[in-house]
């Protein structure tokens, strides 16, 4: 068994840099070191990994493997536009409900916005650096919501962060 805990590692959450690029992989080595199991390394296989050669044992060259890793988690991406938040139920960009905006400090450097999605109601969250909540708000922290297709709805005190 490759993991001895049974936590589920996302595509996300492996750590790429733990391969070497010259090196050549078995399966069983591979979830070794990546530290995920031997059935997510197959399912790899599945989904387009390809190893050097079809004998068996089958052997991935570190390389192919990291540029796979990278091609996978960037295909996941979905850029938001402007008046999208990314909602983590829908798992995909969506455009918030009127009047549910409510813009938190996070701190003097990041600006956080909370909507609800139209789609399902859940909570969506989009933070801003201080650059771009500037831009958003302008010096004196009036909200210029033109893009957000949305009004202003309140701003909260700031939250410290836990």
């Amino acid at each position: 068994m490759a993991r001895s805990d049974k936590k589920r590692r996302t595509l996300a959450g492996v750590d790429r840099r733990r391969l070497r690029r010259n090196a050549t992989y078995s399966i069983s080595e591979l979830a070794l070191a990546l530290d995920v199991s031997i059935s997510a390394v197959r399912n790899w296989r599945r989904k387009g990994l390809e190893p050097i050669d079809d004998n068996v044992p089958l052997l991935f060259q570190g390389a192919a493997v990291k540029d796979w890793l990278e091609l996978a988690r960037k295909s996941r991406r979905s850029r938001c536009g402007p008046s999208q938040f990314y909602c983590f139920s829908c798992r995909t960009p969506r455009v918030a409900v009127n009047a549910s905006l409510r813009i938190l400090q996070a701190n003097e450097k990041t600006t956080r916005l909370h909507a609800r999605c139209r789609v399902c109601n859940s909570s969506m969250v989009r933070n801003f650096t201080a650059a771009a909540g500037r831009a958003l708000f302008g010096r004196r922290g009036q909200p210029d919501l033109a893009g957000f297709d949305m009004p202003y709805l309140e701003e909260q005190p700031k939250q410290e962060l836990r």
